[in-house]
């Protein structure tokens, strides 16, 4: 049988041990945060590239707005081509809904709200309102404007994202820290 004296030092280092996982893991937590932000970004930069594909769709190939929203989110990756090639299929299953209610819809339904802004999130379902039902002309300048937007937002976030990455992993470190003198 084990002592308390011969059990004092397995107690100490199971402490530690305990310690530094929970310094380590509220640090993972801040990693993590930092990565959601480049994500964040990478996501705008895709919509911004499949967006003007659309617009070239639209105003070259004079395609209607189902089929040139199913190609442009063909040829675009991840969540951004999936939103614009879900997008393209409802509202060819439903010409007579309106284009913004689908976008906003697909926005919600493939969870791209909780890793936007609200800024971006705005200009989003802004983009959704305002295409559609214009004539040729009016949906290139209404895409070329989007794009306009859409660059402005992504700049802000490239200034932005340094000192926020920085932010999350030393309010990770922190916090574990935090937690570690806490625990003792």
């Amino acid at each position: 049988t084990l002592s308390l004296h011969d059990a004092l030092p397995i107690y100490m280092w199971i402490k530690l041990l305990g310690i530094c996982l929970v310094c380590v893991s509220c640090a993972g937590i801040g990693g993590g945060e930092a990565l959601r932000l480049i994500d964040r970004r990478r996501f705008l930069e895709e919509v911004k590239r499949i967006a003007a594909g659309l617009r070239g769709e639209i105003g070259y190939t004079q395609a209607v707005l189902p089929l040139a929203l199913c190609r442009a989110g063909a040829r675009g990756d991840g969540k951004a081509g999936k939103l614009f090639l879900v997008a393209g299929e409802r509202l060819e299953a439903n010409p007579e809904c309106p284009f913004g209610s689908i976008w906003e819809a697909v926005l919600e339904e493939q969870g791209i709200r909780p890793m936007l802004g609200t800024e971006e999130w705005e200009l989003m379902c802004r983009f959704g309102n305002s295409i559609g039902y214009l004539d040729l002309e009016m949906q290139q300048k209404t895409l070329a404007l989007y794009l306009e937007e859409l660059e402005r937002a992504i700049e802000q976030l490239r200034r932005e994202e340094p000192e926020k990455k920085r932010l999350c992993w030393g309010l990770g470190i922190l916090g574990g820290l935090f937690l570690a003198v806490v625990l003792m």
